[in-house]
C-alpha cells in the first residue's frame, strides 16, 4: 500500500509540473505574439519571358513574330477559301436557275401557263378594284341628300376615297396576314436545311 501511495504522490507531482510548464509556455507565447516585430522580406517572382540578367528576349520575340506571321498567313488563306466557296455556290445557283428558266421558256406549256396565270391575276385585280369603286360610289350616294351641290360633291369624293382606301388597306393587311400564316406553316411542316 505504501508503494501505491508513493506512486500516487509522484503522479500528482508530475501533473503539477506539467501544468506549470503549460502555464509558462502559454505566457511566453502570448508575450511573443504581443511583442514581436513584423518584418517584410521582398521576394521577386520570376515572370515568364521577362528579361533576366543573363539573357535577352530574342528567342521569345522571334517565336512571337513567327506565330504572328503564320497566323496572318492562315487567316488570309481561310478568307480566300471562304470567298472561293461562296463564289462557287453563287455561280452554281445562278447557272442552275438560268438553265431552268431558259428550258422552261422554250416550253409551250410553260408559256401558256404564264399567260393564263397573269391574265387571271390581272382580271381578278380589275374585278376587285371595280367592286371596291362600286362599293365606294354606293356609300357616297348618301351625299345626294345634301342640298348644297358643293358640299355634296366634297362629301361624295371624301366618302369614295375613304371607302376605297379602307378596302385597299384591308385587302393589303389580309394578304400580309395570309403570307405570314403560310410562312409559319412552311417553317413548321416543310422547312429543312436545303430549302
Amino acid at each position: 500500500m505504501r508503494i501505491e501511495k508513493e506512486k500516487l504522490r509522484s503522479a500528482n507531482v508530475t501533473i503539477e509540473e506539467c501544468q506549470d510548464k503549460i502555464c509558462y509556455l502559454t505566457q511566453e507565447r502570448d508575450y511573443a505574439r504581443t511583442h514581436q516585430k513584423i518584418v517584410e522580406i521582398p521576394v521577386e517572382k520570376p515572370v515568364l519571358y521577362e528579361k533576366c540578367e543573363s539573357c535577352d528576349r530574342t528567342a521569345y520575340q522571334n517565336a512571337k513574330a513567327k506565330y504572328e506571321t503564320q497566323k496572318e498567313r492562315l487567316a488570309g488563306q481561310y478568307k480566300a477559301k471562304t470567298v472561293m466557296f461562296q463564289t462557287t455556290l453563287f455561280l452554281l445557283a445562278w447557272y442552275s436557275l438560268t438553265t431552268t428558266l431558259f428550258q422552261a421558256v422554250q416550253s409551250d406549256v410553260f408559256l401558256s401557263d404564264c399567260k393564263s396565270f397573269f391574265h387571271d391575276a390581272a382580271s381578278f385585280i380589275q374585278t376587285f378594284i371595280g367592286w371596291t369603286i362600286d362599293a365606294g360610289q354606293s356609300v357616297a350616294q348618301i351625299s345626294t341628300k345634301i342640298p348644297n351641290a358643293f358640299i355634296a360633291g366634297m362629301v361624295y369624293w371624301l366618302l369614295l376615297i375613304l371607302i376605297v382606301g379602307i378596302c385597299m388597306a384591308g385587302t393589303g393587311m389580309l394578304a400580309i396576314l395570309i403570307e405570314i400564316k403560310v410562312i409559319e406553316l412552311y417553317k413548321k411542316n416543310c422547312w429543312d436545311v436545303i430549302t
